[in-house]
């Protein structure tokens, strides 16, 4: 009997030749270049071509704000002795103080101190490397795992699944510049959620090894490693996720959660009889998150805010999924998006041997881990306002709303019959992408044009164009003359006249008693520090 599948894709098939026309020929020709293999490479060409204006702003990207107040007293050590263990002695040692004195996060407090301004000014251009590199790794390792390791699909369709999630992650971020320049406050976001996706990650793949080892699972029968090296790995596996504990709660407490259910699936499954290392790291992870939540410099931050209760938490988070992810976050660039990954989420799922059981369940449970990623910041602040904190949500959001656009597919798919044989995408499934693309490019430049930062490398490139990164970049120099000067011990800095979207975060004030103004202060070893921003 024929699929409902072959009968809707019959229907929709371009055959040239026999008296079809010119333009139907030409179309059939098209489509059919229109390849798996093509697609994967054009969408990794895509994303990095768009990262290129990023990286280029960089070379204009400067410290700020909790750089010096968490960098000062690494950067005193570097000055002091050159000494790369020194630095990281001192950055365990902050992370204690802050422990015990201001809040938990003692694996952001390291990677926090360890700022690239502590080695030098110029050093600090590296960050948006560092975060738009981890990002990338971390989204298409996880997707590797997901659906090439553990469900069997092809590896040019995990990618062009993982370049189309990292074009909507990166292209519609909200607070981009502290996300990806602003090294302070992307090193606790961006660098631990890219953390988190890698934990993930990292233990299924421990688990699937474990499990071919002992000749079961999806990848059983395939070249198996020793026994001593799984431990090994289980132990490095372990030490990563202990560390990966100590950074933002909403990244923390969704990969608890993830690691969590994938210790009870293994469980129901039978498999943890024959794989008695997957809770090691799980267990470590939850120590280590425990150990953050417990700290009792905690308290003494929570005093300074105010969050709601558990209850009410429970009940604002359930609220703000409907309205901040799918009320503002989801824009027309983000649901072309998901039409793009349509064609191909078909093709990978009607490929893989799996029914998509339950699909009601997975969908509930994955809107209700992006829901849960609300509770830490309403919990402990009463909002989620601060540009890294919608752009962590953003992020998460993103990742599992492809994920469970993958389940719904797939869990369709199945009803309408798995595809065999062809290699490629069927003509219809070629048509749509190509039809998504136009429509979408077409749509981007509209939008560029009414609003130049409408997408982050669009106002990247605005800015480099327009020069106010260069402008930006001078006065900073400028300013560094006065912070390097040895002889100045009290300097009244001019505040910024340039202040590019992406570049700026924030500035000093006329009161020495100011934060930002002590940070400097003792970055840069003076007795006081105030920044006029009334030139008159």
């Amino acid at each position: 009997m024929t699929s409902l599948y072959d009968r809707i894709t019959d229907k929709t098939k371009i055959k040239a030749g026999g008296g079809a026309s010119p333009a139907a020929a030409f179309l059939s020709r098209l489509l059919q270049k229109v390849t798996v293999r093509r697609t994967a490479v054009f969408l990794t060409v895509l994303y990095i071509l768009n990262l290129i204006p990023l990286l280029v702003l960089g070379h204009f990207d400067y410290a700020s704000a909790d750089d010096f107040s968490e960098g000062s007293y690494c950067h005193a050590v570097w000055t002091a002795t050159h000494s790369i263990t020194g630095v990281f002695a001192e950055a365990v040692r902050a992370a204690v103080r802050s422990w015990f004195n201001w809040m938990g996060y003692y694996g952001y407090m390291f990677m926090g101190s360890i700022t690239p301004v502590v080695f030098g000014t110029r050093v600090y251009r590296i960050t948006p490397w560092i975060m738009l590199g981890i990002l990338t790794f971390s989204t298409v390792y996880l997707l590797h795992v997901l659906f090439v390791r553990l469900g069997g699909a092809r590896k040019e369709l995990a990618l062009c699944v993982s370049m189309i999630t990292l074009l909507l992650s990166v292209e519609c971020m909200p607070g981009a510049n502290e996300l990806i320049f602003w090294y302070g406050g992307a090193v606790n976001y961006t660098l631990f959620f890219a953390f988190s996706e890698i934990l993930t990650g990292l233990v299924i793949s421990l688990h699937l090894d474990v499990l071919s080892a002992a000749g079961e699972g999806p990848l059983a029968g395939r070249a198996t490693r020793s026994r001593t090296g799984l431990v090994i790995r289980t132990v490095l596996i372990s030490f990563f996720a202990f560390f990966t504990a100590g950074g933002n709660y909403l990244s923390a407490l969704s990969c608890c959660l993830v690691l969590l259910l994938i210790v009870f699936l293994a469980g129901i499954r039978g498999e943890l009889s024959k794989d008695r290392l997957l809770p090691v790291p799980v267990i470590v992870f939850c120590a280590g998150f425990v150990l953050s939540i417990a700290a009792p410099g905690n308290s003494v931050r929570a005093a300074m805010l105010n969050g709601f209760g558990p209850v009410k938490t429970i009940f604002i988070s359930l609220h703000y999924f409907f309205e901040v992810c799918i009320g503002e976050m989801t824009g027309w660039a983000l649901l072309m998006g998901f039409v793009l990954l349509i064609p191909i989420l078909w093709k990978m799922t009607g490929e893989m041997d799996f029914d998509f059981p339950c699909p009601l369940i997975v969908l509930l449970f994955l809107g209700g881990l992006t829901a849960a990623n609300f509770a830490p910041p309403l919990y402990a602040e009463g909002n989620v306002e601060a540009g890294r904190l919608r752009g962590t949500l953003f992020l998460q959001y993103v990742i599992l709303a492809v994920l469970a656009l993958f389940y719904a597919v797939g869990w369709v798919r199945k009803y309408l019959g798995r595809e065999k044989g062809s290699k490629e995408f069927s003509p219809a499934a070629s048509a749509g992408l190509l039809a998504a693309f136009l429509v979408t490019v077409f749509a981007a430049a509209m939008s560029i044009k009414a609003e130049p930062y409408y997408f982050t490398t669009s106002a990247a490139a605005f800015d480099l164009m327009n020069g106010s990164a260069a402008a930006y970049a001078a006065e900073w120099e400028e300013r560094l003359k006065v912070l390097e000067d040895e002889s100045i011990k009290n300097p009244a800095l001019p505040a910024f006249v340039n202040r590019p979207y992406l570049l700026y975060y924030s500035d000093g004030t006329k009161d020495p008693q100011d934060w930002n103004n002590v940070s400097m202060q003792r970055f840069y070893n003076k007795e006081s520090v105030i920044v006029i921003h009334d030139r008159n």
